[in-house]
């Protein structure tokens, strides 16, 4: 069973179960409720942030709410809510934090548009910006619709492992709506998971849009915003993330023209495009490494 409790910030005993920070929003004022009953996690958050947002946020799946009794599991007692706290060493209190790993300490905008290889300038013209969460810096990620109005908002906290939050209130959607016109005018898009593909595809002048997170794409929510549009490429990150994009594309019909439907050929991405021109050799050469789903409309 997965050891809920230490994967949670500002954990404290509350009667019979405990508080938290919400992962899923800026919490400053414990919203968390956490109960462990019967062999399985309880939780809510008291802010309106739904299960599946908290375990998303801190990047699990539901499966982690379940103990497997017949394996004679234990639930875990060594969290930071039922250990005993250790006393610091001086030299434990004074060791300043590395650099080197900057989820530890937040993510500033420089760090991001240096590891994205993006200028500072382009990325605050794409609407992110940095300021304060948890005492730490963080990124402010808007997801704007078509008509620019703002849908969501997801927080940057790290480069790496535990990295996002969603802004309470706020549901997970496709981000770069606001610049589907451009996929229009140009008959194509790029359909990449996360911000951070879009923002380099973006700074060359190739239309993309993100899917934040590989399990969060819906048919009857998405789909429609892609009418019109003749082509859409599929990059596949070569990871879980990745074979779950996999699984979706090639398990979806085409009920109707201009819906997302079954790919029409796969293949590392360099060997897809070797054919290609424009947009497609861009692609390939922006986005290494990876694999690509091509579907063509006509």
């Amino acid at each position: 069973m997965t050891d809920l409790l230490a994967r949670l910030n500002g954990v404290s005993r509350s009667g019979e179960g405990w508080t938290a920070r919400c992962p899923a929003h800026e919490d400053r004022h414990n919203s968390l409720s956490i109960h462990n009953r019967d062999g399985h996690w309880l939780i809510k958050c008291h802010a309106g942030c739904e299960w599946k947002e908290i375990i998303g946020a801190l990047g699990l799946d539901a499966s982690a709410l379940f103990d497997d009794r017949s394996e004679g599991r234990p639930i875990p007692t060594n969290n930071r809510a039922t250990a005993r706290p250790k006393a610091k060493s001086r030299k434990a209190r004074t060791a300043p934090q590395s650099s080197q790993h900057p989820g530890s300490t937040g993510l500033t905008l420089a760090q991001y548009a240096a590891a994205k290889g993006i200028s500072i300038d382009f990325l605050k013209a794409c609407g992110v910006s940095e300021f304060t969460r948890d005492q730490k810096p963080a990124l402010r990620i808007p997801y704007l619709g078509p008509d620019g109005q703002e849908l969501a908002m997801r927080f940057r906290i790290a480069l790496d492992s535990d990295r996002f939050r969603w802004k309470s209130g706020t549901k997970p959607c496709l981000y770069g709506l606001h610049r589907l016109a451009e996929a229009q005018n140009s008959g194509h898009v790029a359909l990449v998971e996360g911000e951070s593909d879009c923002h380099i595809l973006w700074l060359h002048g190739i239309p993309a849009v993100g899917i934040p997170g590989a399990g969060n794409w819906r048919e009857e929510r998405d789909a429609r915003h892609f009418d019109g549009i003749e082509t859409i490429f599929v990059v596949i990150e070569p990871d879980r993330g990745g074979d779950t994009v996999q699984k979706w594309l090639f398990s979806l019909h085409d009920p109707a023209p201009g819906k997302a439907g079954q790919p029409s050929s796969q293949g590392p991405i360099s060997a897809l495009f070797a054919g290609a021109r424009g947009v497609c050799a861009a692609l390939a050469s922006r986005l290494p490494g990876g694999n690509s789903v091509v579907r063509g409309r006509g």
